[in-house]
């Protein structure tokens, strides 16, 4: 098949999935035509594997639809507009904007049509998301009462999870009962999850007093929504005495660990201009059991990039301070550090490491230099490793340049 031909075909393809959608004969909009044609056209669209199925057992069975539409009707154009949209993320923005404000019998027509395409060959992306979500604010317990699964432990799929978000964004208490009306089991756990990203979504200055309701197995789950809004409502200092309060007064099942590495992952956002707030916070000691390997990395992550020499210093400075802190943890946050900033450039460890030979830590920063180094630049790496002076150390370079 040449070019062109080929062309005509993806064509011919897209306009008859269009005509597909036409013929479900679902009214979204009003009527746009002036006149009546009179007489109605058969038409037959074929959907084959080259069209957009989103499995190969969908697509292998080629489904068909057979049915007529009327000249003067515009059934479903707003939606078969957005089916034709290529870019993922214009086609996100269409979904949204259609379904924001949709009502109850807008949402319904909506939905059907939703199925016809997934049941002629459609793919359903994120897009779907948005009118699950849309269908729970609208029907709030009717969308629950549906799905929901005969046993405790049934399967639930994710667009059943984004009806409980979307009920539990404008009714959460209405949401809530529901749910602690339900037997116990994975999915009572799985709702209340998703109860409480959406409860906090649209009601962020619930999110503590929602978050304390919360049983302790879901604590962990529902603590990135909490940090999110405590974050966006309060920012840093808010989310500072947030966890603060919890340090002075523990509830005993919020995951203080969890916590903190959430709470430094934002604090190091910014692209490394919050560096005296890292500092002050890492320097801590009130924080001293929290600050490990993993919260530190997402700490500094941005300062990293830029000036990994401070980094260093914090960590050789956290050796002598923190006690909680063995020889293991300090190496993999050298090595962090380390392969966070070469993966940037090269040249700022580099240079760092030639300016400050006499550090407490150069040998150790060195070997990791090494190691990492070696990926865009071995023979400067190489030279690198001639320069430890710990012969153990030494000897870990000079084993990984061997490789």
């Amino acid at each position: 098949m040449n070019l062109r031909s080929s062309w005509k075909l993806r064509s011919a393809l897209a306009a008859t999935v269009a005509v597909a959608i036409y013929m479900l004969g679902y009214h979204m909009g009003t009527q746009r035509g002036s006149g009546d044609q009179g007489a109605d056209g058969n038409l037959l669209t074929v959907i084959s594997e080259n069209g957009a199925a989103s499995s190969p057992e969908r697509a292998s069975t080629k489904p068909k639809a057979e049915g007529a539409i009327r000249e003067d009707e515009r059934s479903g154009e707003d939606f078969v507009k957005i089916i034709r949209t290529s870019n993922s993320l214009e086609r996100a923005a269409a979904w949204a904007n259609l379904i924001k404000d949709a009502d109850a019998e807008d949402l319904k027509r909506i939905a059907k049509m939703s199925t016809e395409w997934y049941t002629l060959g459609g793919s359903r992306d994120a897009s779907f998301n948005t009118m699950t979500f849309r269908e729970g604010q609208v029907f709030r317990q009717e969308a629950l009462d549906k799905i929901l699964p005969e046993e405790p432990n049934g399967r639930l799929e994710m667009h059943d999870l984004n009806k409980m978000r979307g009920w539990a964004s404008v009714d959460p208490m209405g949401a809530k009962e529901w749910l602690d009306a339900l037997e116990d089991g994975s999915v009572k756990e799985s709702f209340l999850a998703t109860w409480y990203e959406g409860a906090v979504s649209e009601n962020p200055h619930l999110a503590a007093e929602l978050y304390d309701s919360l049983p302790a197995s879901r604590k962990s789950a529902g603590l990135g929504p909490l940090i999110d809004s405590i974050h966006k409502n309060g920012g840093l200092d808010g989310l500072r005495e947030w966890f603060n309060s919890n340090l002075e007064n523990p509830a005993g099942d919020v995951p203080m660990q969890q916590a903190f590495e959430n709470f430094a992952s934002r604090l190091g956002q910014g692209g490394g201009g919050n560096a005296a707030g890292v500092e002050e916070v890492i320097m801590d000691p009130k924080y001293a059991p929290y600050v490990n390997s993993r919260s530190f990395a997402r700490a500094t992550y941005h300062m990293a990039e830029k000036d990994p020499g401070h980094v260093v210093d914090l960590v050789a400075r956290l050796s002598e301070q923190n006690g909680n802190l063995g020889e293991r943890q300090i190496r993999t946050m050298l090595s962090k550090v380390i392969d966070t900033s070469t993966r940037k450039s090269i040249n700022n460890m580099g240079h760092w490491l030639a300016d400050n030979a006499d550090h407490a830590l150069y040998d150790m920063s060195v070997r990791y230099f090494v190691q990492y180094a070696a990926r865009t630049d071995r023979e400067a790496a190489t030279e690198w490793a001639k320069q430890i002076g710990d012969e153990g150390l030494r000897a870990e370079a000079e084993q990984i340049l061997g490789r």
